[in-house]
């Protein structure tokens, strides 16, 4: 079987380009395709040529020159072409224009290749429709011509197109010169929602009610235009169709004229049909299509890097409108926290819809859309559902770009004082990136390293200084390189190394650091702080110059000192001596050489002690006690306890305490062991209670006098009081089957 010839399309297209891919596109779908990219062109193809033109496809705008209007009303002028208007524009003065000329139809030129497709079938089928219709009324006015002769003929005939009205699928009206109802098939009965006999002379209007489908406004009745042009007419897109009942239906008609043998026009044909499914279909494709482009929109806005947040808003704000069922009628408006952005002409009515702008699980604003023209409201209300669900998409991006910008922002001023503090710290701070290359020295470490102020690519860096070891001499390894080894992701501690900036002096460094590591565990690289001890290595090299020297002197003024001492003690001793006659000036200086000796102890205990400020309590009563135990006989019979903890006294304090136990030291081994062969002695040394006690203890006769009430205390005995005195101490005088003396005092 043959296939039907392919049908050709003349395109009417200035632009190059697109012309290309509208031919590609109608060529695709079965058609063949003629070029004219002027008006002038599209006439001489249409009037001179030979071309089997089945259909014009116009650009309304064709650049200089003749528009597509007129060229469309040149060519109708020779011949009888469905013609199919292109635009871009939706202005009522424009599509009015192109249905003055011919009603087989207007489509945007974003409208899809659906929409293009099927309004081309559209229109060839009204043309078929129309070339039918012309046909049937030659063949009605010959009937009408040959009635006299043969009027079982004519009402044969009549009763043939009557039948083939009613058969056919299309609805088909026509009335008078007057646009009064004179035939209607049944498919017409059924879209009017009128019955003919009812529907019989009444006007067009009143059966044929039709209205925008977008706009809600009444259509002009295409009757008057035919009857007034004479040419057939067709009806243009988003054209619905009111029942009587109020049933709603979306057409596609054309209206043609019946005319007598003189050629008047004596009544006008309807032909059209339901389209309200392929309508509907189509109305959600470009609904979806225009949703998805206000997603892309909003999705480049809020991309476009460092663009301002209030900026971004108000440029969302203009971009929501042209994407809602209504865009004429549509305002935007965008509030957060107490700001405000507002599409152009923005106004509130009470036909609303909003959603919350959320931002880190808090409200912070909301996004409203008003339809602000009074309209006849659809059966599912002014806003579609895919409206709302939209509505809440945007609210979310923008709850998300506000959240991330702020965010940005917040770590901007992060690093901005970060960079201030860095710049700030006498520290010098030198970091590393994930890949370990230096990205930042802070204005100290800048200096340290002999750095230019002006900026050099990191990678220069290194240009401009040297590292070497701690003897200043031998270069540091790249994997000893503290900033290196944090990298690797070592602690660094206490690590020594000299830089050596080129053309200044090397500098001594003390570096710690580590990596740098997220909450996750993951490093982002490394970061060291450097410290210039160049100076405090040199004080404290001189601090220990001098204070060995200051050790060396004291020492020796310690063993002047003690020497001395010594001395003093043995010249007394030898006076002593020589007093046998006197005993108690003797004894006097007795007791004077012990006291010279417990300060000799003192002071061999402090020259042989590291600090010489501070000495053992233990030690020195311990050697106290041992020279006592030497210098009296009866030490050589007592035995002697001692219980010691480990404390340490500075100095002064430690050389009251010695005379205070060598007074107590003194007074047992000379009254407490006199006559007696044996004898029991105790001293002990211990912390109770953040206080020090020291015990001195016998088991001699017992108190002496003034501690009984008795006399006068003796010179020892007041010096020990006095010294106990000058330590915030008592001195407490017991007797426990001998004498036990106390001595305490804050530690």
């Amino acid at each position: 079987m043959a296939k039907p010839p392919r049908k050709t399309i003349l395109l009417v297209e200035d632009e190059m380009l697109i012309a290309m891919a509208e031919k590609r596109t109608l060529e695709r779908n079965g058609y063949s395709v003629v070029i004219a990219h002027t008006g002038e062109q599209a006439v001489e193809i249409c009037t001179d040529s030979d071309a089997p033109i089945g259909l014009i496809l116009m650009d309304v705008e064709l650049g200089t020159g003749m528009d597509g209007t007129e060229a469309a009303e040149r060519i109708l002028e020779k011949r009888d072409l469905p013609v199919v208007f292109l635009s871009s524009h939706t202005e009522p003065e424009i599509v009015e224009k192109t249905e003055r000329i011919t009603s087989y139809g207007y489509i945007l030129k974003n409208a899809g290749e659906t929409v293009l497709l099927a309004s081309i079938k559209m229109a060839f089928r009204l043309h078929e429709a129309h070339s039918t219709l012309e046909t049937q009324k030659e063949e009605l006015n010959n009937v009408l011509v040959e009635r006299e002769r043969s009027e079982a003929a004519a009402l044969e005939k009549h009763q043939e197109l009557r039948t083939t009205l009613e058969s056919i699928a299309d609805a088909v009206l026509s009335t008078d010169r007057r646009g009064r109802v004179v035939l209607m098939n049944p498919p017409a009965e059924r879209l009017c929602g009128w019955n003919r006999d009812e529907a019989q002379g009444k006007s067009l209007d009143e059966v044929f009610h039709i209205v925008n489908a977008r706009t809600r406004r009444p259509m002009e009745n295409p009757v008057a235009r035919v009857m007034q042009t004479g040419r057939t007419a067709g009806l243009a897109n988003d054209t619905a169709l009111i029942a009587r009942d109020g049933h709603e239906y979306q057409i596609a008609d054309s209206a043609a004229p019946v005319k007598d043998d003189e050629g008047n026009v004596v009544g006008v044909v309807l032909v059209f049909r339901d389209v309200t499914e392929q309508y509907l279909k189509d109305a959600r494709l470009r609904e979806r299509v225009k949703e998805l482009e206000c997603l892309y929109r909003i999705a480049e806005i809020t991309e476009e890097p460092g663009a301002a947040l209030d900026d971004m808003l108000q440029e969302i704000a203009e971009a929501v409108p042209p994407s809602w069922r209504y865009p004429e009628s549509t305002v935007c408006r965008i509030v957060i926290d107490e700001d405000e952005y507002r599409s152009r002409e923005f106004k509130i009515s009470r036909r609303m819809q909003r959603a919350d702008v959320l931002a880190g699980g808090r409200q912070i604003g909301s996004i409203e859309v008003y339809y602000i023209d009074e309209r006849p409201l659809p059966d599912e209300g002014p806003f579609l559902p895919e409206e709302a669900r939209l509505l809440e998409a945007i609210a979310e991006r923008v709850g998300t770009t506000i959240a991330r910008k702020r965010a940005e922002a917040a770590l901007s001023r992060e690093r901005l004082l970060l960079s201030t503090v860095l710049d700030a710290l006498h520290a010098a701070v030198v970091i590393c990136g994930t890949d370990g290359r230096i990205v930042r020295f802070n204005e100290a470490a800048r200096r340290l390293h002999g750095l230019p102020e002006e900026p050099v690519p990191s990678e220069q860096w290194a240009e401009h200084y040297d590292l070497y070891a701690t003897d200043g001499e031998t270069p540091l390894p790249t994997e000893e390189i503290p900033l290196f080894r944090a990298y690797r992701g070592e602690r660094v501690r206490n690590a020594e190394i000299v830089v050596s900036p080129k053309g200044g002096s090397p500098r001594l460094l003390r570096c710690e650091g580590g990596p740098l590591v997220d909450g996750e565990g993951e490093k982002h690289g490394a970061v060291i702080a450097m410290h210039d001890i160049t100076e405090q290595r040199e004080a404290e090299q001189e601090a220990r110059t001098l204070a060995e020297e200051k050790a060396r002197l004291l020492k020796e003024v310690q063993h002047r000192i003690k020497n001395t001492m010594g001395t003093m003690a043995g010249m007394l001793s030898l006076e002593a001596e020589s007093l046998q006659n006197k005993p108690d000036a003797a004894a006097a200086l007795t007791d004077a050489r012990n006291r010279f000796q417990a300060m000799e102890k003192l002071y061999e205990l402090l020259y042989r002690s590291e600090s010489h400020i501070t000495g053992s309590l233990g030690n020195y009563l311990t050697q106290l006690l041992n020279s006592h135990r030497a210098l009296f006989s009866a030490g050589r019979r007592v035995t002697i306890t001692t219980d010691m903890e480990e404390l340490e006294l500075d100095a002064k304090r430690l050389s009251k305490v010695g005379i205070i136990v060598n007074e107590l030291l003194t007074n047992a081994m000379k009254h407490a062991f006199p006559d007696r062969t044996d004898g029991r002695l105790f001293l002990s040394a211990r912390r109770i209670d953040r206080r020090i006690a020291i015990t001195v203890s016998d088991d001699g006769p017992g108190l002496p006098d003034f501690a009984a009430g008795e006399g006068e205390p003796s010179f020892g005995m007041m010096v020990v009081e006095a010294l106990a005195g000058e330590l915030n101490g008592t001195v407490r005088f017991e007797q426990d089957e001998g004498l036990r003396v106390t001595l305490e005092f804050p530690e």
